[in-house]
């Protein structure tokens, strides 16, 4: 989404890269016509390294809560397209790297923010025979229905609006979904933080990941409220039956 390789005056924001779906659908397009292309020769089209800023990723941007999102809403986005497969790239100390399985330097991180990204990707599209449509594709929001075997599954929202540790939490401002009939008794699995400019108490379902990549708490639901879900800036909801 954006460089972190000498550049020159301002570099990436997460505002400005990560948060930016203009910036993402734009790179997004070549992926589309390529796709398209290698289709019409029966050929699977394959992403075989991706991530968020590159050299590596950037301070404060590839390796905070906004990654965890953005990563959401890239890899729905791309599931829409002819897109077969995504690989992620990844590398002991590397800024986006989703965790760091070995010790380094007497040191151990195991999971970070990337991690919760592709977690939450993985309970959408588990199973397999998953088709994707986009619903929503707003500048700072974007909605996808999931199916499986052509029958409505998943329902996921990603609100992209910048929302910071340092804000008050009251005043978090929210955007209603409306979901279809016969929807109201969905279990909906809020992927979550303080804010997206930091790496600490991220929450999936309620449950989050330990320094030693082990899943700690009890799966929590938000409910379904007058056939609507509310996503929070900076955050990304599952919504399945």
């Amino acid at each position: 989404m954006g460089a972190n390789c000498h550049y020159t005056g301002a570099g990436p924001t997460i505002e400005t890269t990560l948060f930016d779906r203009t910036n993402m659908l734009s790179r997004v397009w070549y992926h589309d016509y390529l796709g398209n292309a290698t289709a019409n020769s029966g050929i699977d089209y394959v992403i075989g390294e991706t991530n968020s800023i590159s050299c590596q990723g950037a301070f404060n941007i590839s390796d905070v809560m906004a990654s965890a999102v953005w990563a959401v809403d890239y890899v729905m986005y791309l599931s829409s397209l002819k897109v077969s497969r995504v690989h992620f790239h990844m590398g002991t100390r590397y800024r986006y790297s989703p965790w760091q399985p070995i010790f380094y330097n007497d040191s151990a991180v195991h999971v970070k923010p990337l991690y919760y990204g592709n977690l939450f990707n993985a309970a959408v599209f588990a199973g397999g025979n998953k088709q994707t449509e986009v619903l929503v594709n707003e500048t700072n929001f974007g909605a996808y229905a999931v199916y499986t075997s052509g029958k409505l599954d998943a329902i996921v929202a990603v609100n992209l609006n910048m929302w910071n540790s340092t804000f008050d939490p009251i005043s978090r401002p929210y955007t209603a979904l409306a979901l279809p009939d016969g929807w109201n008794d969905a279990k909906v699995s809020r992927l979550t933080s303080p804010g997206v400019d930091i790496a600490d108490n991220i929450t999936f379902a309620g449950q989050y990941i330990d320094d030693q990549a082990q899943v700690v708490g009890r799966k929590t639901y938000d409910k379904v409220t007058g056939g609507k879900v509310l996503v929070g800036a900076g955050e990304a909801v599952l919504v399945h039956k």
